[in-house]
């Protein structure tokens, strides 16, 4: 008992080794630490294991193989620690899988008693060539010594091994391989090239004398049988090592927190931009480098007895002060410092909190923008400013534009021109009244004029259309901050007379000389970038890039071949199927297609928009209807049981005045029933002409035609509205589908279902990708499922086999659809 209770201590002990050393490796990623982690888990197994009494002579075996070779697998471990870091994880692997493999197969051979004297013998030469193989194999980390050595240890336990085996002691190979191995790992922690503290001394004396015990006890067993050593005596060069090695790792820590330390130094004195400390309370300079002095003109004694207020020119100090006081980080515009000579200079700031020497700090980087201050000026006195806001016009902006870019291509500069305006912007002059919209422009001007540098150029060119100069710039990641602030800061709704209004503001950013030199064709460019901006949503920014330049050629190009090649077999459609839980197929979606001769492949979301704005989305809607019709009828004359399909009817389109009397002419004039053809709208469109689309789908339903909403939960949809128009089906929008259909995608889906049961829709789940998915839907009573996990789209002469007989991934477990006759989704510009 009471050596059962010394080896759970030893186990507890051992085990917050390996806590420690799994809290280090998540800190910092370590293929060091991580051999270390492997190790010490196989010493607390080998412990584990001889808490383990079997009492058959088979079972002791097994549980002394098993502590054997966790100790073996351990010394491996620490070998591999130094091997990892000068050869790669690749080659740590073959070694570990060649050493391993040798030295498990000799220890169990040994205790087992098998294969016999000359077979263990054969083992032993065989292991001892891998090892010598090993040792003395070419490294790049490995000096001569480390080889001769190793080499050396090698064939002396070698010939020990295979000494005792000849002579009748087999267990001797086990004492022989474990001193061995944990004397090789001293040697290359000594010899690896690691700093000798006294902590990797200790490890090492720790692994030697570990290394030590095996051959000192096996012989004391044989000469001394009668000898009892307390096995924790033992145990102490473990201890020792595990110490060893956690004093390593915080020694290490700790040099690199010094050398960091350096680092920092060494980055804020030599920085080329003006750097300094000051105290927020009493406003005395704590640190400052050697541009901040050079700026100034005063040495580091004289500006570390100066206080803020000292350097910055009276004009600015209120303001300065209240920022500080106020704690308002980030950047500022230029303020005016007085040098030590009385003159003046601008200085751009960049302000952060810190904590230096235990006191609140505020750490400045500071740009000189004196010529930059007066160049400013200077364009000021000669352009014409907009009278509302007191900007640059868009008659003058084209001069500061041009002597801005010329300015940085001299100089080797980057710049940016920025387009913004606001989306839907008379929506405000008309809701709210010219004077809330003129105080809206203002509020605008007012913000970029804070939130840009004074070097930058601000102008008001159009309605509510800002053109923004961003030059003095060193890459691009500057031009993305200020990109992102803008579009923060325009996100929140402004005050305007009382009203919290607020519009998507949309930003088209060109790059400078990345996308050009020219300064018009940059500005045109960047206004280009905004209307995608604006037609893609609002709320974002869009950069102007060769694909930007050429989709504008192919969006004229896909205009031209729509217009003569849609009757010509220029378009195609492919069919995705909807199933029901019962396997089979309910439905079809009709996908529309277009294989361009020069552009290839291109996506129905390209396609569609050009449709819309070139006036062409009828010609093409009413094509797909036909099409669909005909393909109906083809597969009827084959014998195929029809199936309801869908088509999305695009905004423009439903709302047409005669939508509804041209789309039953064409099932009237092919012979199709209105239920086989069903008709899709996105939410957007559904909520955004709520009153029209509510009239249309009224007049269709009432001639048997279905309706459902697509991309349903990415809209905003009441319930009330919901239910006001009509439909028939909801369609879950795949971005609710997370393959594993967790927590949040859970609740988010069973409320969609939940809502259309409620209403008495179908409810359809698109995107449906992996078997737990499907499980998840099941158990949500889900209507109707699609997509590529149980079917791609496609072409026609494909689906009357998929129609024919149940999806295997279904059939499995059928389970009937909630309605009696369900209503499809689909998407024809999916």
């Amino acid at each position: 008992m009471g050596e059962t209770q010394e080896i759970l201590v030893d186990v507890t002990v051992l085990s917050l080794f390996v806590l420690f050393f799994a809290t280090m490796l998540r800190r910092k990623r370590d293929d060091r630490l991580r051999c270390w982690l492997a190790g010490w888990i196989s010493i607390v197994a080998h412990f584990a294991a001889n808490l383990w009494q079997p009492v058959s002579p088979g079972m002791q075996t097994v549980q002394a193989c098993l502590s054997a070779d966790a100790l073996a697998l351990a010394a491996i471990c620490f070998v591999l620690s130094t091997m990892i870091v000068g050869e790669g994880r690749r080659m740590a692997r073959r070694l570990f899988l060649f050493l391993a493999v040798s030295t498990l197969i000799c220890i169990d051979a040994a205790i087992a008693g098998m294969p016999g004297v000359w077979g263990l013998a054969l083992l032993v030469v065989i292991r001892q060539a891998v090892a010598l193989h090993l040792a003395l194999r070419p490294r790049r980390d490995r000096r001569r010594t480390v080889a001769a050595l190793i080499g050396g240890i090698c064939m002396l336990s070698g010939l020990w091994m295979i000494y005792g085996v000849l002579h009748g002691q087999p267990d001797v190979v086990i004492a022989a391989l474990l001193g061995e191995m944990y004397l090789v790992t001293a040697i290359d922690f000594w010899l690896n090239g690691m700093q000798h503290t006294t902590a990797l001394k200790g490890m090492i004396g720790g692994l030697v004398a570990w290394g030590a015990v095996f051959p000192v006890g096996y012989l004391a067993s044989r000469l001394w049988p009668h000898l009892q050593v307390d096995r924790e005596v033992w145990n102490v060069p473990k201890f020792c090592v595990a110490l060893s090695m956690i004093l390593v790792v915080m020694e290490e820590d700790t040099r690199a927190a010094r050398a960091l330390n350096e680092d920092y130094r060494l980055l804020f004195e030599s920085n080329p931009e003006a750097l300094w400390i000051v105290d927020t309370e009493m406003l005395c300079f704590l640190a400052v480098n050697q541009t901040a002095l050079d700026l100034h003109g005063y040495t580091r004694e004289e500006f570390l007895q100066l206080k803020l207020t000292d350097v910055v020119h009276p004009s600015a100090q209120e303001q300065v002060l209240d920022r500080v006081r106020r704690r308002v980080l980030g950047p500022h515009r230029a303020k005016p410092h007085v040098r030590k000579d009385g003159s003046i200079l601008h200085l751009d700031v960049n302000a952060f909190d810190i904590t230096f020497e235990g006191r609140p700090c505020r750490f400045v980087m500071a740009v000189d923008a004196t010529s930059r201050e007066a160049l400013e000026l200077e364009l000021n006195q000669k352009t014409t400013l907009d009278q509302l806001t007191g900007l640059p016009s868009r008659k003058s902006f084209p001069e500061m534009l041009a002597k801005a870019v010329q300015h940085a291509l001299v100089e080797g500069e980057k710049f940016a021109v920025i387009s913004l305006d606001f989306d839907r912007f008379k929506r405000v002059n008309d809701t709210y009244g010219l004077r809330a919209g003129d105080e809206f422009i203002q509020r605008v001007a007012q913000i970029l004029k804070v939130r840009l540098r004074s070097m930058d150029i601000i102008a008001r060119t159009a309605g509510d259309e800002f053109t923004i100069v961003l030059t003095g710039l060193k890459s691009a990641e500057s031009v993305e901050q200020t990109v992102n602030e803008l579009l923060q800061v325009f996100s929140e709704p402004m005050l305007v007379q009382g009203y919290r209004i607020q519009r998507p503001v949309c930003l088209g950013v060109a790059l400078g000389p990345d996308s050009g030199e020219d300064a018009n064709a940059l500005w045109s460019g960047a206004e280009r970038a905004r209307n995608h901006a604006k037609a893609t949503g609002g709320g974002r920014a869009v950069w102007l890039s060769a694909e930007l330049d050429q989709g504008a050629k192919e969006q004229v190009e896909i205009e031209r071949y729509i217009r003569s090649n849609l009757e010509d077999g220029g378009f195609s459609l492919q069919y995705q199927p909807l199933y029901g839980m019962d396997g089979m197929v309910h439905g079809l979606e009709a996908l529309l297609r277009l294989k361009h001769p020069a552009l290839g492949a291109v996506s129905p979301l390209r396609v569609i928009p050009v449709a819309e704005e070139s006036g062409l989305i009828l010609q093409l809607g009413q094509w797909v209807i036909e099409e669909v019709c005909r393909q109906l009828l083809a597969w009827k004359a084959q014998g195929m049981a029809l199936v309801p399909v869908s088509v999305n009817a695009s905004g423009l389109q439903i709302m047409h005045e005669d939508f509804a009397q041209r789309l039953m002419a064409t099932l009237d004039r092919y012979g199709i029933a209105p239920q086989l053809i069903h008709i899709e709208v996105t939410e957007s469109v559904a909520m955004r002409n709520m009153t029209d689309v509510t009239e249309r789908i009224a007049t269709l339903s009432a001639m048997g035609i279905s309706f459902s909403i697509d991309d349903f939960g990415t809209g905003y949809s009441s319930m009330a509205r919901l239910s006001e128009l009509g439909t028939s089906e909801l369609k879950i929008d795949r971005s609710f589908m997370q393959p594993a259909c967790g927590d949040s995608a859970h609740s988010i889906v069973q409320a969609i279902i939940t809502l259309g049961h409620a209403m008495g829709h179908t409810v359809v789940a698109e995107g449906v990708e992996t078997d737990a998915q499907i499980a998840c839907l099941r158990e949500l009573h889900c209507d109707l499922l699609q997509g590529f996990f149980l079917s791609r789209p496609v072409t026609p002469e494909k689906v009357p086999a998929l129609v024919s007989g149940p999806h295997p991934a279904l059939a499995q477990q059928p389970m009937s659809v909630r309605h009696d006759q369900p209503l499809l989704a689909a998407q024809a510009c999916d």
